[in-house]
């Protein structure tokens, strides 16, 4: 069933939306990137709406803490803040970097982002206090792009590798003192990106366009299984569902409205490109 209408849609299908872990989800309100402003909206578990006091504008990427307090979001000229739902406190986190794609770390304490940083025309990665207490610190600095996905428990880390020969890779990254030791996770001939790892850090949930076009497929994690297919008729942004356990997995198609099923069974959600003639496919792991 469609739990969210108009929300922000890239073009190449990401959707801009996110769950806290108790329910309650946090989207952007547009059409499909048919410019103009955007509001932040609290969708509650309920069907209730609430538009956060956050001035409209260019606002992307909107993400919860672990906690299901504060929200991290983009806002114009790749500025990352972080709004408190608590107290309505709005604190800029990225200094001087633009920022894009924010992770928090699961004690809620930091958050890990996508920079660009003019010089150059690669993306690498940057961590800053959720509080803006101090500076932004610069992760890693690699050839091409190197986007964020998500930590590990022992401090590795999941990046997105855009190679402008090799496409798109998913690597782990080991840091040891100011060096970067890189091992492959999913590395083809094809493209793998946008992963999203579980709760419980035991999976991941991926893009892959190896069939001719982008679908979702889901791997055990760190040590990559046989992949296993969400989607069949294309399928973008995978979030899960907020317990994580590896079980069954669904989601419905739509142009801008991510859906989900309302069962006690974990899930992940994801938005699938119009047309689709299948309303849910569901896969048990």
């Amino acid at each position: 069933m469609p739990v969210l209408e108009s929300v922000t849609v890239y073009e190449a299908g990401a959707t801009q939306f996110a769950v806290a872990r108790n329910g309650t989800a946090v989207y952007l309100a547009s059409t499909y990137l048919g410019g103009g402003e955007r509001e932040l909206v609290i969708l509650g578990a309920d069907g209730s709406e609430q538009v956060l006091p956050i001035d409209a504008g260019e606002l992307f990427h909107p993400r919860y803490s672990p906690d299901g307090v504060r929200i991290a979001y983009i806002a114009e000229e790749g500025l990352l803040f972080v709004f408190s739902t608590l107290t309505g406190t709005n604190v800029p986190v990225s200094g001087d970097y633009p920022a894009f794609f924010p992770i928090w770390s699961a004690d809620g304490s930091t958050i890990t982002f996508s920079v660009w940083r003019g010089d150059t025309e690669n993306i690498d990665g940057a961590r800053a206090p959720a509080d803006g207490s101090s500076a932004p610190e610069l992760l890693y600095t690699r050839p091409y792009t190197n986007f964020p996905q998500g930590w590990l428990d022992d401090g590795r880390f999941l990046v997105a590798d855009y190679h402008p020969t090799r496409g798109g890779d998913l690597l782990i990254y080991r840091f040891e003192g100011d060096s970067v030791v890189v091992t492959p996770y999913l590395t083809a001939d094809w493209n793998e990106q946008a992963a999203s790892i579980s709760p419980n850090g035991n999976w991941v949930a991926y893009l892959s366009d190896e069939s001719g076009r982008n679908e979702v497929y889901v791997r055990a994690f760190p040590q990559a299984s046989e992949k296993i297919p969400i989607s069949l008729e294309g399928g973008t942004d995978a979030r899960w569902s907020p317990d994580g356990r590896p079980s069954s997995r669904e989601m419905t198609p739509s142009s801008s409205r991510p859906y989900t099923n309302t069962t006690s069974t974990p899930t992940v959600t994801a938005s699938l490109p119009s047309g689709a003639r299948r309303s849910s496919v569901s896969a048990r792991i």
